[in-house]
Formats: C-alpha cells, sequence, structure tokens
C-alpha cells in the first residue's frame, strides 16, 4: 500500500503534535510528527511519502502532483483546531477512491465534524501504535483499536506500550536544510524530539494530556541518547529541540540523561520545555555541561496560577530564572494572557511587564490564552455560551478570539511587546541579533505589522 503524509497549506502555520499556532518568531518546524507516522508504517513494509506542502507557492497545485505522480490509496494528516479549515481543504481535494486518515487534537476532540468533512480514519491515542493497529486489520477501521469510523465512534485511545520499541522518526524523508526557527543557526539542520508522552498536571488550557493522556510515559534515556547519535551521524544534525510539556519530570532523570549524553562526547547543542519545579542549580550546571543551551519556562499569568491549575508559585518562577541564568543557561519567558472578568488593561499590561523585569529572561513570548477543543478551559467556556466555532480565531498569535473579553487582550498583548521593547532596547536588540535571518525578518514583518 501507498500512504503520502502531507503537512499544511500554509507556511506560517507551525503544527507538529500538539503545537498549533501561526509563528510570530518567524520558524518553520520539521513535520517530525508524521515521520514518526511514517517509519511505523515502513515497519509493514508499506510504501511511504512526506509531501510538505508549506515549502510551496502553491501548496495544492503541488498537492494534487503528488497525487497524479505518487498514487497513493491512503494519505495521513494532522488536522489541528488553527489550521482546521486549511486540513479541510486538503481533504476537499482528495479524490474519493483515496481514504483519509487523520490525528490531532482537533480531530479526536470534534470527530464528528472531522466525518463530516469526509475524513474516513481517526486515530486516536499514539497515532503510530493506532496506523499499526489499522493496517494489522487490514484497513478496517472498525475493528481496529484506537481507531474511530463514521460508524464507530466510541472507542478508547490507543498508546504504544514500550516507548523504547517505537521507531525512530524518518527523517530521510524531509529535506532537513529547508526548516529553520529563530535560534538556529542558519543552514543547520535541526530536529524535534519527544522523551516522553503524556503529562500528570492538570492545567485547563493545555493539549498535551488530551492528545497523549494524563499519565507521563518516559523513554529510557539511553534511547533518547540512542536517537540523538543516529541523528547526529546519519543527518548531521548539531541542534535539538525537546517538545516534551515537561522534561524535567524529575532532576534524576534529567541528571542521567546529561551524563548518558556525556558519555558518548557529541558536539550537540539542545534546548527544552522545563517546569520552574523541580530543578536545582547542580542539575542545571549539568545540562549546560551537556550542552543545554535554552530553556523554555511557562510563566503565563502569575495571579492566575491557581485558577489554571499550574500547581506552582511564583517565588518558584523567580528561583528558575535566576538559577538558570547563574547556570549560564539562557532562558526564555512564555506568559499568557487569560480572560477575566473585570479587566484594567493598562494594570494588567504593566503588572506582565513587571513579571518580565523581575524574570530577566533572555527573550520571552507572548501568547493569549486559546481554549481549544478537549480541555478544560474550552468546557467551561462553552458552558457558559460564549465560544465560537470559527476555528480560524483560535490562535494564540490571531488578532481575534473566538470568546468575549471584557478586555482588549489583543490590545494588551502589543502593549507588552511595546513596553518591553522601550524600557529594554538593548536586550530586545541582543534577542534579534541572536535570531536567524530567516526568523528575523519574518519577526520583523510580523512586529510591524500588528503594531504600526
Amino acid at each position: 500500500m501507498r500512504f503520502l503524509l502531507v503537512t499544511s497549506l500554509r507556511k506560517e502555520l507551525v503544527k507538529v503534535w500538539v503545537c498549533q499556532e501561526t509563528s510570530s518568531a518567524g520558524s518553520l518546524l520539521p513535520p517530525v510528527d508524521i515521520a514518526s507516522i511514517a517509519s511505523a508504517i515502513r515497519q509493514k513494509h508499506h510504501d511511504v511519502k512526506i509531501a510538505d506542502l508549506r515549502c510551496y507557492k502553491d501548496p495544492l497545485k503541488e498537492y494534487h502532483k503528488e497525487l497524479e505522480v505518487f498514487k497513493p490509496e491512503y494519505i495521513v494528516l494532522n488536522i489541528s483546531t488553527t489550521s482546521a479549515n486549511y486540513d479541510y481543504e486538503i481533504i476537499a481535494n482528495t479524490p474519493d477512491d483515496i481514504k483519509s486518515i487523520c490525528f490531532g487534537t482537533h480531530a479526536q476532540s470534534v470527530s464528528h465534524e472531522c466525518f463530516e468533512k469526509g475524513v474516513d480514519y481517526i486515530l486516536i491515542g499514539d497515532p503510530e501504535a493506532a496506523v499499526l493497529n489499522l493496517i494489522e486489520n487490514n484497513m478496517n477501521g472498525g475493528s481496529s483499536q484506537g481507531v474511530l469510523t463514521y460508524d464507530s465512534r466510541r472507542k478508547e485511545p490507543c498508546y504504544w506500550e514500550d516507548l523504547d520499541s517505537m521507531p525512530f522518526p524518518s527523517l530521510d524523508l524531509l529535506t532537513l536544510h529547508k526548516y529553520y526557527a529563530p535560534y538556529i543557526k542558519r543552514g543547520n539542520p535541526f530536529t524535534l524530539l519527544l522523551g516522553s508522552r503524556g503529562c500528570h498536571y492538570s492545567c485547563t488550557y493545555c493539549l498535551y494530556p488530551v492528545f497523549f493522556g494524563n499519565k507521563s510515559r518516559l523513554r529510557s534515556v539511553g534511547n533518547i541518547v540512542a536517537e540523538i547519535k543516529e541523528d547526529y551521524e546519519r543527518y548531521g544534525i548539531r541542534e535539538f529541540y525537546f517538545l516534551d510539556a515537561t522534561f524535567n519530570i524529575t532532576k534524576k532523570r534529567v541528571e542521567s540523561f546529561c551524563n548518558e549524553l556525556l558519555s558518548h562526547n557529541l558536539q550537540i547543542s539542545w534546548s527544552c520545555n522545563m517546569r520552574v519545579s523541580p530543578i536545582s542549580i547542580e542539575m542545571l550546571r549539568l545540562m549546560k555541561k551537556a550542552g543545554c543551551n535554552r530553556i523554555f519556562y511557562g510563566v503565563e499569568d502569575q495571579d492566575l496560577l491557581e485558577d489554571t491549575g499550574k500547581k506552582t508559585t511564583k517565588e518558584l518562577t523567580v528561583d528558575a530564572f535566576r538559577r538558570t541564568k547563574e547556570a549560564g543557561i539562557s532562558t526564555v519567558a512564555f506568559t499568557m494572557l487569560f480572560p477575566r472578568q473585570d479587566v484594567d488593561e493598562n494594570e494588567y499590561k504593566r503588572n506582565m511587564l513587571l513579571v518580565l523585569d523581575m524574570l530577566e529572561a533572555d527573550a520571552f513570548q507572548c501568547n493569549i490564552a486559546i481554549p481549544f477543543p478537549g480541555t478544560e478551559m474550552h468546557d467551561k467556556l462553552v458552558e457558559s455560551g460564549g465560544m465560537s466555532t470559527d476555528w480560524n480565531l483560535y490562535d494564540p498569535h490571531g488578532e481575534k478570539l473566538p470568546y468575549k473579553s471584557n478586555g482588549n487582550l489583543m490590545k494588551i498583548r502589543k502593549g507588552i511587546y511595546r513596553g518591553f521593547l522601550i524600557s529594554h532596547p538593548i536586550r530586545a536588540l541582543k534577542i534579534l541579533t541572536n535570531m536567524n535571518m530567516k526568523s528575523l525578518r519574518s519577526a520583523v514583518i510580523t512586529f510591524l505589522k500588528n503594531n504600526l
């Protein structure tokens, strides 16, 4: 059988695993989610091809060309909420004799809509495990665990039991030099990694437990390093970014990973997402020694930590940034604006800028909270009757919201960026000069478009 795995139609849209947003910082990330699914399909000795439609001026024309030349029997597509309307356009342009296999948080949370748009199969849980079940059952979705069909919509997710036995993503199907991110040196190939799946935390806005489950499932550190070593030797990759929701599930695990990585003497750089606890200066220094050059911390809104289920404190957040700086690792603060009952726009802006001043992060990103289907935040807003189903509004970097807000959150976000630029011009210039040229150009154009 022949499987064609496709990406989004929009170049500026980031869509990999649960990530879904337009890239204000300017990035084109390798679609390692479908590359991982490709490896699972290859295990069954079927033909697989990846068509990254984002890399073409006329993506639909390229899609039809791929259909004509490769003649797939199935297409595989990640349907995210942010990209849903564009993903449905791909489905609409797929001939009826080609079956569509979809996965992603939107596909599993709004399955009825996806089937109405022409989707044939929806993979729930780990898509690699579900697609193998589908293949092993001769593409009979009704009898396949972790696969929803139009006539069989009530099933439990299917997870890959031993993550160490999962094949590494098929990066050979990607043209790696095409991808870029703000802090990746120009022309350097890089990739994204998942060292774990699932998350046992219960943040009301987060999609990780929606997609991968609310239990943390871990790969062994040896297996993670084996993937890094293969990417290093086979593809010449020297820079890696862990997409795990929480890289520091335990300090012991982080330290074990760093020691394993150091034992192979690989000259690489890597970054990760971490919670502000648990950490220690010893752990951070070991991470630095092992090649960690940047940590992304979720700061969100420090006044709403209890309401959003973050389970941390402002003191821990400040301490984490201080210790990370002391260890010589750059920090990026992910802040988030939430709808509130009573909002003083100027006060909200000032409070967020005060937090950024206090943290002294090397860079920051200000998102607006988007209640994606499947999250607790979404369910609560639906109950209150204040949610739109126009999926084009579901973008953390968009200029409109899918819900009503007493305060203009877009105006507050612009004020935060302007305030930071005015108060810290040297730090802002340093952030920009550290970006590669493609990302810098995109970031400047986006900033000027949104603020002038």
